[in-house]
Formats: structure tokens, sequence, C-alpha cells
């Protein structure tokens, strides 16, 4: 078994950024856009802005966390462009992760 294989695939190498900076009290740059799927739906994040689906069956849900933490105000509807955009790094994420 090679140091890219695991039980039989390719999973992706790690990504990511270091917290150290930030556990030393320092700033470091944030990440671009931050993204994840599980059991419980799919979400990206880029800035302030959170696209979510929580299922296949439901569809996407745009909270902007700046002014809305608690996620209560879907804005999906007031800023359709803006959930597009994230819909389509959404999708480049998941194909180059291979997140079914």
């Amino acid at each position: 078994m090679s140091a890219e294989e695991f039980r039989g695939r390719q999973p992706v190498p790690m990504e990511g950024k270091s917290l150290v900076p930030i556990l030393r009290g320092e700033q470091r740059e944030p990440h671009e856009l931050i993204a994840w799927k599980c059991k419980r739906g799919r979400a990206i994040q880029i800035s302030d802005w959170k696209l979510v689906r929580p299922s296949d069956a439901k569809p996407w849900e745009l909270y902007n966390l700046g002014t809305d933490i608690g996620e209560t105000n879907n804005l999906v509807k007031h800023f359709p462009e803006r959930a597009e955009v994230m819909k389509a790094k959404y999708e480049q994420w998941r194909k180059r992760v291979g997140a079914k």
C-alpha cells in the first residue's frame, strides 16, 4: 500500500491552515472557503455567507452569518446570484474531493 492509498482508495490530501498562529494570539489569512458534506446535509461558507442544503430533497438556503449567526433568515430569494455562485463553488469543491 502506498502513502497515497488507504484501504484500497486514494483519499484527497489533507487541506487546511495551521491553527498555531491563532493559538499564539496572532493573525493568519482566513480560508477562501470552507465546504463540507455529511449525512445531515452539505454547506459552503465564504466569508460571512453560508449556503446550506439540509438534504437532497430540500432546496439550498442562504444565510449572512455576519448579521444572522443563528441562521434564521433565509436570503436565497433576495440574493439568487450569490447563491448560484456559491453552488458552483460547492460543486467544484465536491468534484475535486470526490464527495458524493
